[in-house]
């Protein structure tokens, strides 16, 4: 009996030895098992900061996309705007630059028919006359004077042709001016929408 109880007590620190170990393989896993949680919660933690600024991101692209869509359907707006103020003011301008063109022909036309009756008037006064004085045209006084008057009345027609192709010239000007100053009304435009449009890219 005591030969048992020796051995009992032999056991006991061979026994309390491997229960220690027993305890410090499952304090080891359990660390284990802890440090893989964290790390498992900190990956976690890291992937849903990630996909938030991911969205963050999405949203503010969108949101810029949409910005610039807005903008160049004004931009877009704008420019038929303008086109169509153009177009309108210019067929105006065309309307009144004709008729003003044709007062100016049928002007010049009245004038020229005018020169020419009063012509013919002042040449048969002056036959009348020179016949009263016993003169005719033949002679060279007579010829000299009707060729005076038809010389003045051609200069005078001439004046007014002159006169009257720098007043269509002034009316083609008009038009002239007109369109060059739509182009640079459009080329402004489309510039200021070109800088409104970098502005918002950033």
């Amino acid at each position: 009996m005591g030969g048992i109880a020796n051995v009992a007590l032999q056991a006991l620190p061979v026994i309390s030895s491997a229960q220690r170990v027993v305890n410090g393989f499952s304090s080891a896993s359990d660390a284990r098992r802890a440090a893989q949680l964290e790390a498992q919660r900190r990956a976690e933690e890291l992937a849903f900061e990630k996909q938030k600024e991911a969205n963050r991101q999405q949203a503010l692209t969108d949101q810029k996309r949409h910005a610039e869509e807005v903008l160049r359907e004004t931009h877009a707006l704008q420019t038929r705007q303008l086109l169509q103020d153009q177009t309108a003011a210019a067929e105006a301008q065309r309307a009144d630059i004709e008729t003003r063109r044709t007062q100016i022909e049928a002007s010049a036309a009245a004038d020229e028919a005018a020169r020419r009756d009063a012509l013919r008037r002042a040449v048969g006064r002056t036959r009348a006359g020179l016949g009263a004085r016993g003169g005719g045209t033949a002679d060279g006084s007579g010829e000299a004077v009707l060729l005076g008057l038809v010389s003045r009345t051609d200069g005078d027609s001439r004046n007014a042709a002159a006169v009257e192709r720098l007043r269509g010239q002034a009316l083609s000007q008009e038009s002239e001016d007109t369109r060059r100053r739509n182009l640079l009304d459009q080329s402004q435009l489309a510039e200021r929408q070109r800088l409104e449009l970098f502005g918002n890219a950033y």
